[in-house]
């Protein structure tokens, strides 16, 4: 394996800035009172994202959002820059409260810290010269490029295990090693190859991800405060717009609801591989009588609490367990993987909470006009894993659509008062936080 344009890491005093005012305080109008700035994570080499122009100043889509954001929040932010290798251990650390620059929806980062909702999406591909012929992209030896450190260099490992992988530090890099000839293919994504020049040509599509912004533990409120406005943006045609203007029309969008079932659905299905390996290396067993019948006994008290059908509600959570499972033995029949393990207790269960909630959120919003089809499509892109097929996602698309559609006389369509408090754990309410401390472990 080589590298190309291995490099220090500079701190951020060091780093050349041009255009001061849009990388270390993004916006600073009419903010009286705001105890400290908001410190977010940018890696400035990733567009249409967050990438420097020629002037040396931060440009793209999730810089508009940030600065939009901080207007409407009343709150200042100041732009940390991190290098990719180095972004998970950044924001543990709490260099940054929130990173924004296009990060990939995983199973992993799920289970480290919360994510916002999705905003965008992109397909991971490989593109080669459209001067030279299409190589055969299973050849041993074939030279591929890929970001080092990034969401795309797994993708590569995973995707292309026979290449020659060259990481590179500097992604802005990635078009002209192609271009030049100096590497036979790249991986890149369907968003950033618009910055490719000369045009480069899609060899192959390797898989669907979804865009969002990764929240630290430092900020309290700061999830939902992002999540909630997120919400109005999308229902106002804001946040459309601003796709329009930064993100190429890459095909047909599924209703912003349909989107964000499908996405929550396949991240807890992500999450699934690193519960198998877990329990795997604690010699734990995938099926746990106990601790389901416990999650039985919730589901139908959390499902009244958000004014949602009983019946249909714990037929989801059925569901999900089989699927969950399914994953879990799928991956476990792969032998020994690669993946992190991590505390069951203090990590996975939380992250799962998390999502669990949130789709309950959504649930209790009735939302419209779902169709079945489209739903199962995108979970089936968005969560690409062993075990995961039309078998174990079409009961689970189906009591989704009759838990909305049995529900639609129990209630307003609004989360009730009361069960969305704020708390640091990333938005789950208080009281359903300390029912599960009790009562709850997530399915496994």
């Amino acid at each position: 394996m080589r590298s190309w344009n291995k490099r220090k890491t500079v701190p951020p005093s060091a780093q050349p800035i041009k255009c001061r005012q849009a990388i270390v305080l993004l916006i600073l109008l009419g903010l009286v009172g705001c105890a400290h700035p908001v410190r977010v994570g940018m890696s400035g080499d990733y567009p249409p994202f967050a990438y420097r122009d020629a002037k040396g100043c931060l440009q793209g889509y999730d810089v508009a959002m940030a600065k939009a954001w901080s207007v409407d929040k009343g709150r200042i932010l100041e732009v940390v820059p991190f290098t990719w290798p180095d972004l998970t251990s950044d924001l543990a650390d709490e260099r940054f409260a929130v990173a924004m620059s296009g990060i990939t929806v995983r199973g992993d980062r799920l289970i480290q810290a919360p994510m916002s909702r999705a905003v965008a999406t992109a397909d991971a591909i490989v593109v080669v010269s459209n001067q030279r012929a299409v190589p055969m992209l299973d050849t041993p030896g074939l030279r591929v490029a890929v970001n080092r450190g990034g969401h795309l260099e797994r993708v590569a490992r995973a995707h292309l295990p026979g290449v020659a992988l060259i990481l590179v530090d500097e992604n802005r890099t990635l078009p002209d090693l192609l271009a030049r000839g100096l590497v036979d293919a790249v991986v890149t994504d369907t968003l950033e190859i618009r910055s490719f020049h000369p045009a480069p040509r899609v060899a192959r599509v390797l898989q669907s991800d979804r865009k969002a912004y990764w929240l630290g533990a430092g900020e309290a409120g700061l999830l939902e405060s992002i999540d909630t406005w997120l919400a109005a943006q999308e229902a106002s045609g804001q946040l459309a717009e601003r796709r329009r203007r930064y993100i190429p029309d890459t095909g047909p969008r599924l209703s912003p609801a349909e989107e964000r079932l499908a996405d929550l659905v396949a991240r807890r299905l992500q999450v699934m591989p690193f519960v198998a390996e877990t329990k795997r290396a604690q010699s734990l067993p995938i099926q746990d009588s106990g601790r389901e019948q416990a999650i039985r006994r919730r589901a139908a008290r959390v499902a009244a609490e958000a004014h949602l059908e009983i019946e249909p509600y714990v037929a989801l959570v059925e569901a999900q367990f089989a699927a969950a499972k399914a994953v879990q033995r799928a991956q476990l029949q792969r032998g020994e993987g690669a993946l992190e393990i991590f505390s069951l207790q203090e990590q996975i269960r939380p992250a799962i909470d998390r999502i669990d909630h949130a789709l309950r959120q959504e649930l209790a919003l009735r939302p419209e006009n779902l169709r079945a089809g489209p739903l199962r499509r995108r979970i089936l892109e968005w969560a690409p894993l062993p075990g995961v097929n039309d078998a174990s996602i079409d009961p689970i698309v189906t009591a989704l659509l009759a838990t909305i559609s049995q529900s639609a006389g129990r209630g307003s369509g609004r989360w009730p008062a009361g069960c969305r408090g704020r708390s640091s754990a990333g938005g789950v309410d208080d009281t359903t936080e300390q029912a599960t401390k009790r009562a709850y472990s997530p399915p496994q």
